[in-house]
């Protein structure tokens, strides 16, 4: 929310911005030798800078019409291939429709979970605040009852560093121990692959998930000990994204490294 709020206040200022610069300009450079002329290089500015406003908030519109076209036909695809029976494509009709802010991150996480029919893909940029959050645990148990079930699910714990693995290892193990396909992957292994990196910044983030091969939800996560939250999150209905999200996984797991090969004694 702040984001956007910002975001607005910057659009506001570029729009006025001309206007006012040049009746500084204006008062600058052209002393007025009366009061009419004084008034006409003011009433000149604003012009310039309603204008300014004018323009911009129509760039704007045409913008946000664009994405809210763009989504509609997203949904209309959806119902078309998917059909309302279908829990994810529920989920992601609910989502769109009322918004889908940090706060509500728990709850569609755990949907999603329950959503699973056949694979979940996912990566967690990996931090013993973000493991010990109450969903995460409950998203275990639904990820257990899903491999029961048939799923297959795979993790990648993105580590900053090999103390981070070592201490996050007791729940890697666990997690392994469920089912779940478990490798981890430090920072620097993902930036030293020229794939891998170039992959992560056209996909804009360290933390997502492919739901189904058909879904993408993706997060923004401030990792900053003792601060740990979810500053942004999005799930999509996009067949390119889950194309590009995939391999970005598949890159990731295949240079990823087995919890087998930490070595304890450290």
């Amino acid at each position: 929310m702040a984001k956007n709020v910002l975001h607005s206040i910057i659009l506001r200022v570029i729009e006025v911005a001309p206007g006012l610069l040049i009746l500084l300009g204006l008062l600058y450079y052209f002393t007025p030798d009366n009061q009419t002329i004084a008034l006409l290089q003011i009433l000149l500015s604003l012009i310039i800078a309603l204008i300014g406003v004018v323009v911009g908030e129509s760039l704007q519109l045409r913008t946000q019409f664009t994405k809210n076209k763009s989504s509609q036909d997203k949904i209309i695809e959806l119902i078309s291939d998917e059909g309302l029976d279908n829990p994810m494509a529920r989920l992601f009709l609910k989502v769109n429709a009322a918004g889908f802010e940090p706060r509500d991150f728990p709850s569609v996480f755990l949907e999603v979970l329950w959503s699973i029919e056949d694979s979940y893909r996912t990566t967690m940029v990996a931090s013993s605040e973000q493991i010990e959050q109450g969903h995460n645990q409950q998203g275990l148990e639904i990820q257990g009852a899903k491999i029961a079930d048939g799923a297959e699910i795979k993790r990648i714990f993105v580590c900053e560093n090999e103390e981070m693995v070592q201490e996050l290892f007791d729940s890697m193990k666990e997690q392994q121990d469920i089912g779940i396909q478990v490798r981890y992957i430090l920072t620097d292994q993902i930036y030293r692959n020229q794939f891998l990196k170039e992959g992560v910044k056209n996909i804009g983030q360290l933390d997502f998930s492919i739901i189904d091969d058909t879904y993408t939800l993706k997060t923004e996560v401030n990792t900053e000990p003792e601060n740990y939250r979810i500053e942004g999150c999005s799930l999509s209905y996009d067949d390119q994204k889950v194309t590009e999200y995939g391999e970005v996984f598949s890159n990731m797991w295949s240079e990823a490294n087995k919890i087998s090969n930490i070595d304890r004694n450290n």
